[in-house]
């Protein structure tokens, strides 16, 4: 296991990787905590007057879950950020329905952060299947960080997307 810390600030959709990371054992030994901004007035609060579905907002939400990490004694600091635009039931057909992820990820040995961030749009108009996928992608997101504090490529097989854009 790697010697980590780990705060999550999602803004919808994805949010189903909270009570998963929690049903394992041990999990208080590197997930400090989360925040759901759902309502757009407390998204604003972080993200101003950026688009709330943005990579820009994905990295304003990643910094500050990073800020609730960084005095933890772990040698991989890590705050993720994630912001969707998920399926409406009367939506147009034509809207992109997407999701931007963040990670700020702090490496205590070699003082050293980099930021990670994924573009990812859906080729399914079912709101499920998206927040299922939302909550898949985070947790293999996670999965792949190494106990350098890099991230290796997700393995997104078996997704049906319309793209995937390492950003």
């Amino acid at each position: 296991m790697i010697d980590c810390a780990l705060y999550l600030i999602i803004t919808g959709g994805g949010t189903g990787i909270i009570p998963a990371l929690l049903e394992r054992g041990g999990a208080s030994s590197y997930f400090i905590g989360s925040y759901i901004p759902y309502a757009e007035f407390l998204t604003r609060e972080i993200v101003k007057d950026e688009k709330i579905v943005s990579q820009t907002s994905a990295e304003l939400l990643a910094a500050v879950a990073w800020t609730k990490v960084r005095q933890q004694k772990k040698n991989i600091l890590t705050g993720l950020g994630s912001t969707s635009a998920l399926a409406k039931q009367d939506e147009r057909e034509d809207r992109v329905n997407e999701t931007y992820l963040s990670l700020k990820i702090y490496n205590c040995e070699t003082a050293r952060s980099k930021i990670y961030s994924l573009h990812i749009q859906y080729t399914t108009s079912d709101r499920m299947k998206q927040e299922e996928w939302c909550k898949s992608f985070i947790q293999q997101v996670l999965s792949s960080i190494t106990e350098d504090g890099k991230l290796h490529a997700p393995d997104f097989d078996g997704f049906d997307l319309k793209s995937i854009t390492y950003l």
